[in-house]
């Protein structure tokens, strides 16, 4: 008989990717020690049975079925598909994973073929065709092929989301363009991707305190989406 989870603690695991906008029928569980998958009712679909796992993406989830030992890549039903192989994996985007290889990482397709290859000291997943990597202790951003499309300069780099990304430049955050372009100043302390037109941000002010809120596009702080929906309706009316 198949073992279930409850309610409570199925919406725990299953909300990350629906934020997201994830699909992916399975989330990973952790009992007995193991990692393991349950299914939308919260039934277990794969026995846990794994020392590491990460998320569910386009059909295949990285796990590490010892500790301290090599990352693979299985389906849903458990089988892997891709070999454990790799010093460390991450959940497939935009068709590619980072995987790390001596101490490198690169990118692989969903087929576990080489794509890019491992000289990146740092990867994180591909979003809007670009993804942030770090080389000689900086941070750019590379196409699909490989190739730097923006140049190694940032302390950090986000994802990027709605045509911009988060990157820090000594200890504050901006916003730049697809070509690197700064186009929202490093003035922000904490500063996350943008969903429907808004990031959220903090400020960290001189007595100590935090103001938390959104930025637009236009680098224009709103305290909350209400505040920012009412301005746009007043632009609108003004027109």
């Amino acid at each position: 008989m198949k073992k279930t989870l409850p309610a409570w603690m199925l919406l725990g695991l299953l909300l990350p990717g629906l934020r997201a906008g994830g699909e992916e029928p399975l989330a990973p569980i952790f009992q007995d020690g193991k990692w393991g998958f349950v299914d939308t009712a919260g039934a277990v679909v794969i026995e846990p049975r794994f020392e590491l796992a990460g998320d569910f993406s386009q059909g295949l989830a990285p796990v590490a079925p010892r500790i301290f030992g090599r990352w693979g890549y299985i389906d849903q039903t458990g089988a892997f598909a891709i070999a454990a192989r790799f010093d460390d994996a991450r959940s497939f985007s935009e068709g590619l994973a980072a995987v790390g290889v001596g101490g490198l990482y690169g990118y692989i397709d969903r087929s576990g073929s080489e794509r890019i290859a491992p000289r990146f000291e740092k990867a994180l997943p591909f979003s809007e065709g670009l993804a942030a990597v770090r080389l000689e202790g900086a941070f750019g951003y590379i196409g699909p092929d490989g190739k730097l499309i923006v140049r190694p300069r940032f302390e950090a780099a986000r994802p990027f989301s709605e045509g911009m990304a988060a990157v820090r430049i000594g200890s504050q955050w901006g916003y730049i363009d697809r070509k690197g372009e700064l186009l929202i100043r490093t003035v922000f302390d904490q500063a996350r991707e943008f969903a429907n037109g808004l990031a959220r941000v903090e400020i960290n002010d001189w007595r100590g305190g935090v103001w938390r809120g959104y930025v637009d596009q236009t680098g224009t702080l709103v305290r909350n989406r209400a505040e920012h929906r009412a301005s746009l309706a007043k632009g609108k009316a003004a027109q």
